[in-house]
């Protein structure tokens, strides 16, 4: 064996273990990049149904007040309220997030129907 190819070989060893623990450190942290990007995802969900939850507490205050005023109060901020809500909705919308999310939207979805007959003073 030549001592050019001994040099090689020795150099070779250190440098391909080299090359595989960066593989191992590149793979370990492009799994914690998903993770982390996981946790944001869930954390925007959150403040986003945090957020709906509150505007439709609003909605039923304001609903409530309008079906005891029999429809002389409260009509204009109602729908004013409505109009947020439903656009938080449509940020919640389907095929955004996850599942549990999809069931959120769906019975959301009820809320049209509720409205309809608070609308009409028929609750």
């Amino acid at each position: 064996m030549t001592l050019s190819r001994q040099i090689l070989s020795i150099v070779a060893i250190p440098v391909l273990g080299a090359a595989i623990l960066a593989g191992l450190g590149i793979q370990t942290a492009l799994g914690h990049l998903s993770a982390a990007r996981h946790v944001d995802r869930a954390l925007e969900e959150t403040a986003l149904i945090g957020e709906l939850v509150h505007q439709l507490q609003l909605e039923r205050g304001l609903s409530a007040g309008f079906l005891a005023s029999q429809g002389a109060s409260f009509a204009t901020p109602l729908a004013q309220q409505r109009q947020t809500v439903d656009r938080i909705r449509a940020e919640l919308g389907p095929g955004q997030g996850s599942a549990a999310l999809a069931r959120l939207a769906q019975g959301a979805a009820e809320i049209d129907g509720l409205r309809q007959q608070v609308s009409a003073r028929a609750v």
